[in-house]
């Protein structure tokens, strides 16, 4: 086996990695010296750090990996949705069939979060029913993929696994899944009668979600439909907004105005990582009213939260310098994508707007993985 060499990595990923210490250092410097306050930096330049250790021992994995291990590692994520599978169905039989949690009783010590099974929202073994999304469609899908174009030889719990690992996964009641679930099929739908313009038709789907997200998520879209409540559709969507019980996407774009009212605070540098607490003390109040959700005052003063996106995590903490990283990072992995794997970096792409220091070993390894000249080689047959 070829030894992996330093100069074999990629100019591009030494200066990410290099950008990433120099953002760790300055963000150490601005709570020692500026803010006299720790308790969200030191978790979060932990997490950047875990970063740095993940995407290297990855990057070494794949440079080395040749087809057999790669299908190796395919089958490896295919089974591990197995396990997930498991776990889906005991939660949907408890919810939605028996109505008795008594099965779930070992559930605890394989799931994070306890909370979705007041709500009865399936999680798999997951951490979360969001997460759903870009596990499903980034990951088993494509790794699917990858064994179906290779001599793999499925087996019956293999392809129960593929097909109904996304059904079950309805049951998440994930906005963000069924939005992916809708990006994804309707790509496949286009590019089977356009399949000259795959490309076009995937940028295009991105831009029209990422502006049916923003129109949707604004502050005057409520009093806008309240102009027409005698609108059936009109109706429904704002049953949908209004609901009390469900802040969650008022909250993540309250979090996004925050962190572009904090960029302009502090362009260069931002706050510092881990410093996002700060940034929205100092802006909270600057917000529309309709984004002071409960969700909002109830994370106010927690030591080390998280915007719960990358991009309002780069803007706030990290300025300008974090939006170079951001470019390199992306750069990155678009020199490696190639064909029908543009698919689901887009996905990825979309996941990122949401989450994805949340679930960074995740996105790591999947923004590697499918941006690996091996990988690209087998699903493009």
């Amino acid at each position: 086996q070829n030894k992996f060499k330093v100069k074999s990595i990629s100019p591009i990923f030494k200066i990410e990695i290099v950008l990433i210490f120099l953002l760790i250092v300055i963000s150490f410097n601005l709570s020692a010296t500026k803010y006299y306050d720790f308790s969200g930096a030191t978790t979060s330049i932990s997490v950047w750090a875990c970063y740095i250790i993940s995407t290297l021992s990855t990057y070494f994995y794949f440079h080395n990996a040749n087809e057999n291990k790669i299908i190796v590692l395919s089958n490896c994520i295919l089974k591990s949705f197995t396990i997930a599978l498991i776990f889906g169905i005991i939660e949907l039989i408890s919810y939605h069939i028996l109505k008795n949690t008594s099965l779930l009783v070992f559930l605890p010590y394989f799931v994070r979060d306890s909370m979705y099974q007041s709500s009865q929202r399936v999680q798999f073994n997951f951490g979360e029913p969001s997460y759903t999304g870009m596990l499903v469609l980034c990951t088993l899908f494509p790794s699917y993929l990858l064994l179906k174009k290779t001599s793999y030889k499925f087996s019956l719990l293999d392809k129960c696994t593929y097909y109904l690992v996304p059904i079950v996964g309805l049951f998440t009641f994930s906005g963000t899944y069924y939005l992916l679930l809708f990006v994804y099929y309707t790509y496949l739908f286009l590019a089977k009668h356009w399949h000259k313009h795959k490309t076009l038709i995937c940028t295009s789907i991105i831009i029209i979600t990422i502006s049916i997200i923003s129109i949707l998520n604004s502050s005057q879209i409520i009093p806008f439909l309240k102009q027409y409540e005698s609108n059936r559709i009109a109706i429904l969507i704002l049953s949908k907004l209004e609901n009390k019980s469900d802040d969650s996407s008022l909250t993540r774009t309250a979090f996004m105005d925050i962190s572009y009212k904090a960029f302009k605070n502090h362009p260069i540098l931002g706050y510092g990582a881990g410093n996002f607490t700060i940034a929205l003390d100092e802006n909270i109040d600057k917000i529309d009213p309709i984004l002071q959700t409960p969700e909002i005052w109830g994370r106010y003063k927690i030591k080390g939260i998280q915007s719960l996106s990358i991009y309002s995590t780069i803007l706030a903490e990290f300025g300008i310098l974090g939006i170079f990283w951001l470019f390199l990072y992306y750069k990155r992995m678009i020199i490696g994508i190639k064909g029908k794997v543009w698919l689901y970096w887009s996905l990825l792409v979309l996941v990122s707007l949401q989450s994805m220091i949340l679930i960074v070993f995740e996105f790591i390894f999947m923004s590697i993985y499918l941006s690996n000249p091996n990988v690209n080689k087998i699903i493009n047959r």
